[in-house]
């Protein structure tokens, strides 16, 4: 597994969530502070983060973990427990190598969670 790095920092500006058919499912938009102003970071849920988007491109999909620490406290935020004006620090850790072989992405990978995309690796 590769080193986890801080991606995005950022206030919560807008956040809808939902629960259906024994799911959470959750869409979080944050704006960029400090040097990430004027940036936007974007996160769909169901249960877990599974999709962030940097400026409307995809930044990391599961496998990755995709996580929001609180800044003020230093917590982490655990979903749907958002707070508009929320100061968060996005931190992505890699997914594990086994899990982005072919074998681990027909298991676990994005289009077995639903989304119709391949796996893209976060950038740091």
């Amino acid at each position: 597994m590769g080193t986890g790095f801080d991606a995005f920092r950022g206030t919560v500006s807008d956040y809808d969530w939902e629960t259906r058919d024994g799911f959470t499912f959750n869409n979080v938009s944050i704006d960029g502070t400090g040097e990430h102003k004027g940036n936007d970071y974007r996160i769909w849920l169901k249960n877990e983060n599974m999709v962030g988007w940097l400026n409307n491109e995809v930044h990391a999909t599961i496998l990755d973990l995709v996580c929001l620490i609180d800044t003020e406290n230093g917590e982490p935020v655990t979903n749907p427990n958002y707070r508009q004006g929320q100061a968060d620090a996005i931190v992505v850790l890699p997914a594990p190598e086994p899990f982005t072989t072919p074998k681990g992405l027909a298991a676990f990978g994005p289009r077995y969670a639903g989304l119709d995309q391949d796996y893209r690796p976060a950038a740091a």
